[in-house]
């Protein structure tokens, strides 16, 4: 039954099956009304009331406005048109609707003037004619329409039909916003946000999208809420934001859904709640927000508010793409690199980052480059085609763009080598928060690249960066710590950093902390746990910590001695051209330990380790030079080799240089220099360039004779109980050269040294035993140390071992044995100095004395 309000004022109509209680428009009786008794104008409000119904009053809504439309009544006709148009109730036909409003349009009816320009705008059932759409918007707008008003700001705003005219544009908005017409209150809040044909001002803008939300219009719920999240025209309220956008939801805005959804994501004015996040997230992506679809793939990639689900991650970043949002093509692309829930594509996934750059898209621009950079991902490597998509990506807005420019510049790809630049663009990035360029600022402060040499602004930027979660920079930070470099010692803070870059999986960082745990610095001293970090980093292809981890097992420090192994461990980091590990490996094939034993392996794994400028290497294969082990003897390749080790710092090779000199092999004998070698190893805290420089000093040979320093320099060496500095010092002691002459402190002197296995000092040991200096005289004594010195290949000791056989002092005299004791001394290599001649005479006279016996 239809039902009329009695209210003469009140228009209201409805069709119930029972009489309301009251009007729902003004709140007075309703009473039946006959069907025939109805006007036009009446058939359209009651289909009005039909349309409102949605589905349900389909039918009845078009048999209404065909009825009315029947009577000639202007808006029934228009309406029947719209129903034409949207199918509502019969099957959708633009061009009868076209009809129907051009029917209605020249009665003069406004809706229908406005519905007939968007039709000749868009080409809705007919070809589309935009001089003709603004002829009509013209006229519904002079009427009054506030929907054709605002649709003829849009035709001047963007020159559709007519001359683009700003001026124009803003009039029309302003009076149909006026007028109260939402959408084009939106619309002129939006161009006084970003100043679009107008002055900028966001407090306007702010007012506008607050009418326009007062009146319930969602899409002005939804700015009005963005302005509360991002404080345009107002301060932030978070709170503020979620209601509107809440309000906003409710009424279907799926932009509103997405924004909520990141609200909850974040816990922006709402408690975090990732899977309310998703619930509204699945919403707007199911209304086709391309914004949301990429959204809820990102929880999908990563397992935020859902079970991770890659397949279903690419499905939705598939979705969005299709709709060419750059982000989701960029993040597909990333998961069709990498095959993360697809199949790799590299071809396609390039495809996708070219769709995002084509949108200027700074991210997709920037992994282009990347790709060109390293050539990935199917691409050449072009080093001007990366370089060109850094700098879009950079003037895009990406600020990573700005730290490939200066990766660019700092290895010279695409541009000349520049650090300098470089540096700036780090300083660009870095200013953007890019934390990977604070790791490169603080390499050029450490070893003055493009920067003046600044250890404490080294440490800055490393601090910055490691505070920001890169872990090169944690790593780095904790080395300055550790070694007290551009900021105060501290092991302990060392310990934190290289915790905080091996949580990240860093294998240089748990290297690090295994040796820090080794050292017992920054920590208690642990070998066990030391072991454990090795073994971590070495999984991790970390070639220090397997050739660590090759010497513990080596040492048995931290895990069960095994030979097999350490020798395995050596191996690994070997292949991975470990010098050290190269070394190492060479020992064991030397020795047999943990392989077998090999000559030919050991001679090739150290001459690798050898061509590396490993200085121990360098000086083993000099010693081989030297002695003809493996290879042919050639003293000036050792000389050669030692060289290359002592120019690299490494004391041994310093020192065995200096002997070369001092004795002119392989070179022409030249003390000074070996003096010059001596002292470098010397300062360098090498005990035996101490010891052998003190013995230069004491002899006069390259430097001034000068007792004293010869003892300074003993001193030092002995203090790290070099065997043959002890004897030295004790021989001062006795000869009274460069101190007072102290044969208790020789006697003590040379038993430490005797201790240490030194044969000189074995040998002065008999002598005192000999002739009761210091101790009571004692043969057997004597010859016991005589034999141990002897055994130590030392000239001397052969002597006077040769002695006691010859005159039979505490052996039976055995003149054969003593013959063979001095041709033995003789052709032993401890006689080669100037100031063994005497020794050398004394063995030949007692040769010569044995061979007439």
């Amino acid at each position: 039954m239809i039902y009329r309000c009695t209210n003469p004022e009140c228009t209201c109509m409805v069709e119930e099956d029972r009489r309301p209680e009251c009007c729902p428009a003004c709140g007075r009786t309703m009473l039946p009304a006959e069907e025939g008794t109805l006007t036009g104008e009446e058939w359209s409000i009651l289909g009005a009331f039909w349309a409102e119904q949605g589905e349900r009053g389909g039918v009845r809504t078009l048999e209404c406005f065909r009825r009315a439309a029947a009577l000639g009544d202007p808006a029934g006709i228009s309406n029947l048109g719209w129903c034409m148009e949207n199918g509502v109730g019969i099957a959708a036909d633009p061009r009868q609707a076209v009809w129907l409003y051009r029917q209605a349009a020249e009665l003069n009816y406004p809706p229908a003037m406005c519905n007939l320009g968007y039709c000749l705008q868009e080409g809705i059932g007919t070809p589309p004619h935009p001089e003709q759409a603004v002829e009509w918007y013209q006229a519904a707008a002079q009427a009054g329409f506030a929907r054709a008003q605002a649709l003829l700001a849009y035709c001047y705003h963007d020159g559709i039909g007519v001359e683009a005219d700003p001026v124009r544009s803003l009039a029309w908005l302003k009076a149909a916003a006026f007028q109260g017409a939402a959408q084009a209150q939106v619309e002129l809040a939006r161009r006084f946000a970003v100043g679009d044909g107008v002055a900028q001002s966001e407090p306007t803008a702010f007012h506008w999208y607050q009418t326009a939300a007062g009146q319930g219009y969602p899409p002005g719920q939804y700015d009005l809420g963005y302005c509360y999240d991002a404080g345009l025209g107002t301060d932030p309220d978070p709170e503020q934001a979620v209601r509107w956008y809440a309000a906003a939801a409710e009424q279907g805005e799926p932009r509103a859904m997405r924004d909520l959804g990141l609200c909850y994501e974040l816990g922006r004015g709402v408690d975090q709640d990732w899977t309310r996040a998703v619930e509204l997230y699945r919403q707007a992506a199911g209304l086709g927000d391309a914004a949301a679809q990429c959204n809820l793939a990102w929880c999908y990639e990563f397992g935020r508010g859902v079970e991770q689900d890659r397949v279903q991650a690419v499905a939705w970043y598939r979705k969005a793409a299709q709709q060419d949002d750059p982000r989701a093509l960029t993040n597909l692309g990333v998961c069709l690199e990498r095959g993360q829930g697809t199949d790799p594509d590299p071809e396609e996934a390039m495809e996708c980052y070219r769709r995002a750059a084509a949108q200027e898209y700074g991210r997709a621009e920037c992994y282009l480059g990347i790709n060109f950079y390293f050539g990935l991902c199917g691409a050449e490597r072009e080093d001007a085609a990366a370089l060109a998509w850094f700098q879009k990506a950079w003037e895009h807005g990406y600020a990573e763009g700005a730290f490939w420019l200066g990766q660019c510049h700092w290895n010279g790809r695409g541009v000349p080598e520049d650090r300098a630049k470089g540096v700036e663009w780090y300083r660009r990035a870095a200013q953007e928060g890019i934390s990977r360029a604070g790791f490169y600022l603080g390499l050029a402060a450490e070893r003055g690249w493009g920067v003046p040499r600044d250890r404490a602004e080294a440490a800055r930027w490393y601090r910055w960066a490691a505070q920001r979660g890169d872990a090169p920079s944690q790593y780095n930070l904790g080395w300055l710590c550790l070694r007290g470099e551009g900021v105060e010692q501290n092991p302990e803070e060392a310990v934190h950093w290289f915790r905080q870059a091996a949580g990240q999986g860093d294998a240089d960082a748990l290297c690090m902390l295994g040796l820090c745990y080794e050292r017992g610095e920054g920590v208690e001293q642990d070998d066990r746990q030391a072991a454990h970090c090795y073994l971590e980093s070495a999984q991790r292809g970390d070639a220090d910590a397997m050739c660590n981890l090759g010497w513990f097992y080596d040492c048995g420090r931290g895990v069960r001695k095994s030979h097999k192994k350490a020798a395995e461990w050596y191996r690994k980091a070997a292949e991975l051209e470990h010098p050290r590990a190269r070394y190492n490996l060479s020992y064991c094939y030397e020795r047999g330990e943990g392989v077998k034993r090999d000559p030919a392996a050991a001679l090739e794994w150290m001459r690798l380790a050898a061509a590396q400028d490993y200085p121990p290497a360098l000086c083993s294969m000099g010693y081989r030079y030297e002695t003809g082990e493996g290879v042919e003897q050639s003293w000036p390749a050792a000389v050669d080799l030692y060289q290359r080790a002592a120019q690299a710092g490494d004391t041994n090779g310093m020192c065995n240089l200096a002997w070369c000199y001092s004795h002119g092999r392989g070179v022409k004998r030249d003390y000074v220099s070996a003096a010059q070698w001596y002292q470098k190893a010397a300062d360098a805290g090498s005990p035996r360039g101490q010891n052998n420089l003190g013995e230069l000093y004491r002899r006069g040979q390259g430097v001034r004779q000068d007792y004293g320093a010869a003892v300074k320099l003993y001193r030092r060496a002995a203090r790290s109980n070099h065997d043959t500095a002890l004897y030295n010092l004790g021989e001062c002691y006795e000869l009274g050269q460069g101190v007072k002459t102290d044969l208790k402190k020789a006697f003590s002197y040379y038993r430490r040294s005797a201790k240490l296995g030194e044969g000189s000092a074995l040998c002065a040991l008999g002598r005192f035993y000999e002739e009761g200096i210091q101790v009571p005289s004692n043969l057997s004594k004597a010859v016991q140390y005589y034999q141990e010195a002897a055994d130590k290949q030392d000239a001397e000791g052969m002597y006077r071992l040769a002695l006691c056989y010859a005159e039979g002092k505490a052996v039976p005299a055995d003149r054969k044995e003593a013959l063979r004791l001095c041709r033995r001394a003789l052709n032993s290599a401890d006689l080669e100095e100037q100031e063994d001649q005497d020794l050398r005479s004394s063995l030949n006279r007692l040769i010569s004395r044995l061979e007439k016996a």
